[in-house]
């Protein structure tokens, strides 16, 4: 196990520090540990797919999560069922579908 710290964490991730923690309130994404004196959070290295995938759908305009499972599942949901956010919401267009199932499968 690699431990980093959140603001590494956060870089290799694209994710902000406000974010991860953000996350880690919803149980989306949790430190692999917590300092139990100054609170500071670490990840493990093997976290960054699942943090990178976030940061994905963040960037796909897909709505924040509300549990671990919730953007796992979109990745189950065939590409026509897919509606991404905006001012208006929208079937995915062919580009976040093909992220998707590229995700999907790796």
């Amino acid at each position: 196990m690699e431990e980093i710290s959140i603001g590494e964490f956060a870089r290799r991730s694209r994710l902000s520090v406000k974010a991860l923690r953000l996350y880690d309130e919803l149980g989306v994404l949790t430190p692999a540990r917590i300092d139990g004196n100054s609170g500071y959070r670490y990840y493990d290295v093997t976290q960054l797919d699942d943090a990178r995938l976030v940061a994905m759908l963040r960037q796909l305009e897909f709505p924040s999560p509300r549990s671990r499972n919730s953007w796992r599942a979109i990745l189950l949901m065939p590409p026509s069922e897919l509606r991404c956010t905006g001012a208006k919401p929208k079937p995915c267009t062919t580009r976040t579908a093909s992220s998707l199932t590229t995700l999907s499968t790796n």
